[in-house]
C-alpha cells in the first residue's frame, strides 16, 4: 500500500469518524480521495489541508451545544494541564501518564478504557503529523467515558518518537476528549492551522504553562475557529 494513502479504516481513525461518516462525505465530494483497484483511498498532504479549512458541521448524531463551538481553546485546559516534563518516555508510559492526569482532573471515569482507546487508536496510524506534533484522540467517540471536554498538552524538548511521517520526533502532544464530532473536528482544524503558525516552536520556548497559555491565546487569535 501506497504509505501516502490512507485506506478508508485508517482515513477514519485519522479523523475519528466512523467509515459510514467518511463513506458519506464521498458521496458528496466533501473529503479527498482516489479509486484504485475499486477501493477508496485519501492522499494523506490533501486530507491534512482539507482539515484545516473543510470541516463539515452535520456529522454530530445530535446537535453539538452551540456555545461549545466558540469556547476560547485553553478553557479547554484544566489548571496544570499542560506539561513540560514528557522527558523521553516510550509511548505506552506517556499515554498512561495522560489518562491519569485526566481522571485527576475530573475529565473522565473509566481512564482504564479510555487508554486502551487511545493505544488502540495509536497502534492503527499514528497520529502525529509533520511539524513535530501528535493530535491524539480516540478511535471512535466515547461520550459516556467523557465527563467534561477538555485538551491537554505535552511538550518534550528532546522529543519522542510518535511515528510522524516525516520521520522526525514529536515535541507537542495535544490529547483531545471532546465528545462531539463537529468540536473534535473544527478544534483539530484549528490546531492544525495554528501549527503552521508556529505553535511548536512557540510552546517549546515557552517553558511554563502560564507562558504557554498566552502562546496559545496569541495563536487562537490569528488562527479562529471556523
Amino acid at each position: 500500500m501506497d504509505p501516502n494513502l490512507f485506506t478508508l479504516n485508517e482515513v477514519a481513525a485519522f479523523l475519528r469518524l466512523s467509515e459510514e461518516q467518511i463513506m458519506n462525505l464521498v458521496g458528496t465530494k466533501r473529503i479527498p480521495f482516489v479509486v484504485l483497484e475499486g477501493k477508496h483511498l485519501f492522499p494523506k498532504d490533501k486530507v491534512e489541508k482539507w482539515i484545516e479549512n473543510n470541516i463539515p458541521t452535520d456529522l454530530d448524531e445530535g446537535a453539538t451545544p452551540e456555545n461549545l463551538l466558540t469556547v476560547p481553546l485553553t478553557n479547554f485546559i484544566p489548571r496544570e494541564g499542560i506539561l513540560f516534563t514528557l522527558g523521553k518516555k516510550p509511548k505506552e508510559a506517556i499515554l498512561a501518564h495522560l489518562v491519569t492526569l485526566a481522571q485527576r482532573f475530573g475529565c473522565i471515569s473509566d481512564p482504564e478504557g479510555f487508554l486502551d482507546a487511545l493505544k488502540e487508536r495509536e497502534q492503527m496510524v499514528s497520529t502525529a503529523m509533520d511539524g513535530g506534533v501528535a493530535f491524539l484522540h480516540t478511535r471512535r467517540r466515547v461520550p459516556k467515558s467523557i465527563l467534561r471536554p477538555f485538551v491537554l498538552v505535552g511538550v518534550s524538548h528532546d522529543g519522542l518518537e510518535w511515528g510522524a511521517p516525516d520521520g522526525k520526533p514529536t515535541h507537542v502532544l495535544v490529547l483531545m476528549g471532546l465528545r462531539h464530532d463537529t468540536l473534535h473536528l473544527k478544534i483539530l482544524s484549528q490546531l492544525a492551522r495554528m501549527t503552521r503558525a508556529g505553535l511548536v516552536k512557540k510552546l517549546l520556548e515557552a517553558g511554563d504553562e502560564e507562558k504557554a497559555i498566552k502562546v496559545l491565546n496569541t495563536l487562537e487569535k490569528k488562527c479562529p475557529r471556523t
